[in-house]
């Protein structure tokens, strides 16, 4: 038999491109995903936090990525700034406004932010991808410090002190007939401000503020929402609240404090950060992996739900102010003098790693067969197949969920007829194809 191995593809299984002709040998492929977390030495390829330029010398304070391309950040002392490449460059945008904060898209075309014009606080929207954004201006100044929204047409927000001393909750509509209309509900509170608010859902989310505020808000949408003051066992200043499921929420602060809580706010424990910095922002891409970021350039990582907060060497001593994961290896965080971080890793790559030679097909004692090693930094759904070249599924090797690891497989493949195939691999959203030849 003799087989021939073409180069890696990336094109769906039905590519014609044919490679080469065959010799005596059979070339053996491997598939590896070389990513790797800073906390393992299982398999994985070197991530590293980037600093990005664009920020200028703006304090930058809120960014969020809508796909690997595209995403937005913010800054209070000017205006909105949008990457279409990665956050490779960032363009000006300006509806109007500026000193932006609390960027927040809850789909790919409608996205919130918070604004200002002079003296007063606005909240504004798009619904086409920021080509255009529709304002609405709040009447008293130095309002609102954190917005959150549960709708396309509906945000929360929360603000500081008014006239009276109180502390408000908003919750703002932009109604299909174009009018805007507000409710509002007020927290009395002896001093402080409300700092930051998150939603789970809807209904289910957390107000957060100074001297150790936390309140839990429940039946968000309806017209009568239930705010209920909770006692975190601390009168630090709570800067942000991350939900990560009805019951479950992540808290940041001051001096270094986390807060998780398991069951609605009922109980809430005080993590061990390894640190008294000041921390601002906090996110969560499952119920156990989120990060953190605070004073002089400070990060923190968990894989764990908190139970091992880890330090990751950002690079810089500025502090920072917003943390956003679009996955678990694509980071983002920004702050004060224009700084914008991504972390990011090597991209999974696959690569021929061994040989494997037959001389004669029927001797059993070396069998013909493929052998096909490759690594995942994360539980990933992964399929091996093997096409004909016009396309057609001649055989699925295997289509299952893995965990984190180092894996290979034998394939077998004395009953192939002599021609072309494609062997085709997919982990997630990564896949690798690669063209060969084989004649016995």
């Amino acid at each position: 038999m003799v087989v021939k191995q073409g180069h890696f593809i990336n094109q769906p299984p039905y590519s014609k491109k044919l490679m080469g002709k065959g010799y005596l040998s059979l070339f053996t492929f491997c598939f590896s995903l070389l990513i790797i977390a800073w906390y393992s030495n299982l398999c994985y390829g070197q991530g590293s936090w980037m600093l990005k330029n664009g920020g200028g010398s703006k304090h930058l304070n809120s960014i969020q990525f809508i796909n690997d391309k595209e995403g937005w950040t913010t800054s209070l002392s000017d205006t909105l700034l949008h990457s279409i490449d990665g956050g490779e460059s960032w363009i000006p945008v300006v509806p109007g406004l500026k000193g932006f904060s609390s960027i927040n898209f809850i789909n790919t075309d409608t996205g919130w932010v918070r604004a200002a014009c002079q003296q007063y606080q606005a909240v504004c929207r798009t619904v086409n991808r920021g080509q255009l954004w529709n304002s609405f201006m709040f009447t008293l100044p130095n309002w609102i410090n954190d917005m959150y929204p549960i709708s396309t047409q509906i945000s929360w927000a929360i603000g500081g002190i008014d006239l009276s001393g109180s502390r408000s909750h908003f919750k703002i509509s932009f109604n299909s007939d174009g009018s805007t209309t507000t409710d509002t509900w007020t927290v009395f509170m002896t001093t402080g401000t409300l700092n930051g608010i998150h939603f789970y859902d809807k209904d289910n989310g957390w107000s957060v503020g100074s001297k150790g505020i936390i309140i839990h808000i429940t039946l968000g949408s309806a017209n009568s929402p239930v705010f209920t003051t909770q006692n975190g066992g601390t009168e630090a200043s709570l800067s942000r609240i991350f939900c990560v499921s009805q019951q479950s929420a992540y808290i940041v602060g001051d001096s270094g404090i986390i807060l998780k809580t398991i069951d609605g706010g009922n109980s809430w424990q005080h993590q061990t950060s390894g640190t008294i910095n000041h921390l601002s922002s906090i996110y969560f891409i499952t119920a156990d992996t989120g990060i953190a970021c605070g004073d002089s350039g400070l990060i923190l990582r968990t894989y764990d739900g908190g139970i091992n907060w880890k330090k990751e060497v950002s690079g810089t001593v500025n502090s920072l102010s917003s943390v956003f994961m679009l996955n678990n290896t694509t980071i983002w965080a920004v702050g004060k003098n224009g700084t914008i971080l991504k972390y990011s890793v090597e991209m999974p790559v696959a690569s021929v790693l061994s040989t494997s030679y037959s001389i004669d097909f029927a001797d059993i004692s070396n069998p013909n067969s493929i052998l096909v090693k490759y690594c995942l930094p994360i539980k990933s759904t992964v399929s091996l197949k093997i096409f004909s070249i016009q396309g057609k599924l001649y055989n699925s090797i295997f289509n299952s969920d893995k965990n984190p690891g180092s894996y290979q497989i034998s394939i077998k493949n004395h009953h192939l007829s002599n021609g072309y195939y494609i062997l085709s691999f997919k982990a997630g959203n990564y896949f690798k194809n690669e063209i060969i030849s084989i004649y016995h």
